[in-house]
This record gives C-alpha cells, structure tokens and sequence, in this order.
C-alpha cells in the first residue's frame, strides 16, 4: 500500500517507509491499481 504523490512517485507504505517510483521493475510486477479519494 501507498501514497501516490504524482510524477511517478510515491510513499511506499512498507517497513521501512519510503519513497518509490512506481515504474520500477518491483512496482510494475506489484502495482494492481491507484485511484482518488473523494471530497
């Protein structure tokens, strides 16, 4: 689990937390899906 922080980043939610792009190899392998919370 993450955060998506735009420009292809994001905070991952692992140990330990930090930061990620999610085009790497692992997050392609891992990433199911992103979306937006509503107001």
């Amino acid at each position: 689990m993450g955060i998506h922080l735009g420009n292809g980043m994001m905070v991952s939610a692992g140990d330990p937390i930090k930061y990620a792009n999610i085009h790497s190899s692992y997050w392609q392998k891992y990433l199911s899906g992103f979306g937006r919370l509503s107001k």
